[in-house]
């Protein structure tokens, strides 16, 4: 009978190049941008005012957000 060889997967990785998905997507990630979180505190009818605006947009609110920020900063 053949001796059987006990190899860890990271070893017969490591001898071979054979690419795992984890490091292919790592590779194919975009670079993220660099971003800061931002909370705001609206009252029930800013919220639905902007709710209202994001559905005729088709944006979520975030992007909405974004988008009414980016517009006035090229206005100046």
């Amino acid at each position: 009978m053949a001796d059987r060889k006990q190899i860890s997967i990271d070893e017969a990785l490591q001898s071979s190049n054979i690419k795992t998905y984890e490091t292919q997507d790592k590779k194919e990630k975009k670079p993220k941008r660099k971003t800061t979180q931002v909370s705001i505190y609206l009252t029930d009818e800013e919220l639905e005012y902007l709710d209202k605006k994001c559905e005729e947009t088709f944006l979520a609110r975030n992007a909405y957000m974004r988008k009414i920020l980016v517009d006035e900063m090229r206005k100046q």
